[in-house]
């Protein structure tokens, strides 16, 4: 197959590890630099989008790794929705990864399908925001951003003055962010399961370093390989199916009743997972995305056929 990978920059680990795994099974991996690649819409002379690489039109590819961040994250799905158009097979659909990218939908759909998640409110007004403080059980409270990644602008609030001291400054300045429940049975700890199709491929436990709450690796957290729960297993594919995804990096908390879903992540790192466990994850998601490919493909003969 020929494989598209849309990423910020290919020489990221993620995008390097894919893209090894992907020619050690034997396919053309054709790395999409998203700064190099633009798309063209409607006119005479363009009846469907088009995708240019350096300026040139790139031709069909056979299936997709679409990798979305906090950079350009519009310009991403514009690229992937161009090529999936053309025909080329997702590794994730790319709706999912939308909705993953936010963390607000993210918990409502987490919600919805009844999974266990912190209490969370999205709170704009000035005049009020103790009470969204109280709303999700007082102080302290975790204030996060509704995007983003690797612990970034995740900050944990003591006391309500101090809460409404940040999400004012943050309001002000134009900025979205979520306040949530602190779980403190976490102590410091969460557990991130790698979820590739309809199974967990792997599983580490991550704690933060000392004086720091968050245990993002990207925080100088450290990891060790686990071998998950039954119950944690099925939360976090539960997680991935109600965002849309069929690869996904899901980070679980102890909360006082079991596990707790903290986020989803449909672009997940592999560096941090791959170097504690030693498996070929990029490898596991190549597999996969040649069994979605065959069956997009057997779907189309199919209907070709009439049957």
């Amino acid at each position: 197959m020929r494989i598209g990978l849309i990423s910020k920059d290919i020489e990221l680990s993620t995008t390097s590890r894919f893209i090894a795994a992907g020619e050690r099974r034997g396919h053309e991996m054709v790395p999409l630099r998203l700064l190099d690649g633009a798309v063209i819409l409607g006119g005479a002379a363009a009846p469907r989008p088009a995708l240019l690489l350096d300026g040139v039109e790139l031709p069909p590819l056979d299936a997709l790794i679409p990798r979305l961040g906090a950079y350009l994250p519009s310009l991403a799905l514009s690229l992937g929705r161009c090529l999936i158009a053309a025909g080329a097979t997702p590794l994730n659909d790319l709706d999912g990864m939308a909705v993953a990218q936010d963390k607000l939908r993210t918990a409502e759909r987490l919600v919805a399908a009844g999974l266990p998640t912190p209490r969370t409110i999205f709170a704009k007004d000035l005049d009020h925001l103790d009470r969204a403080v109280a709303a999700v059980g007082g102080a302290p409270v975790v204030i996060k951003p509704t995007s983003g990644a690797q612990g970034r602008g995740v900050m944990l609030a003591e006391t309500t003055a101090t809460a409404v001291a940040i999400l004012e400054s943050l309001i002000v300045t134009g900025r979205d962010h979520l306040v949530q429940e602190f779980i403190a049975t976490a102590r410091g700890e969460d557990r991130r399961l790698l979820v590739v199709g309809d199974r967990v491929v792997a599983a580490i436990r991550r704690r933060a370093r000392a004086g720091e709450f968050r245990p993002n690796l990207h925080r100088g957290g450290a990891a060790e390989p686990i071998v998950p729960s039954a119950e944690e297993r099925e939360v976090a594919l539960a997680a991935t199916r109600a965002v849309g995804l069929r690869f996904a990096g899901v980070d679980l908390l102890a909360g006082p009743e079991g596990p707790v879903v903290v986020e989803v992540n449909g672009s997940p790192g592999l560096e941090g997972i791959e170097g504690a466990t030693g498996l070929d994850l990029a490898g596991e998601a190549i597999v996969l995305l040649e069994e979605l490919h065959a069956r997009a493909r057997s779907r189309g003969e199919d209907g070709a056929d009439g049957r």
